[in-house]
């Protein structure tokens, strides 16, 4: 986690309404970014330390998505 970007860094925030960004729609999620208070998405659960946010990398580690 700690090689987590904020993508407000780079002037791009994301606005999912239905994957809770733990999907590679996130543009956060999928660029291994996490979500700032100026994305505009719905119960999120990309944030830095959270359990889902690691449980849904690991997964796709898993898989050999990433």
């Amino acid at each position: 986690m700690k090689n987590a970007i904020l993508m407000a860094d780079r002037g791009e925030f994301c606005n999912c309404k239905n994957t809770q960004c733990l999907k590679s729609y996130c543009k956060c999620f999928h660029n291994n970014g996490v979500c700032t208070s100026l994305c505009k998405c719905e119960d999120c659960k990309n944030k830095i330390d959270s359990v889902e946010r690691a449980e849904a990398i690991e997964n796709l580690k898993n898989t050999n998505v990433i």
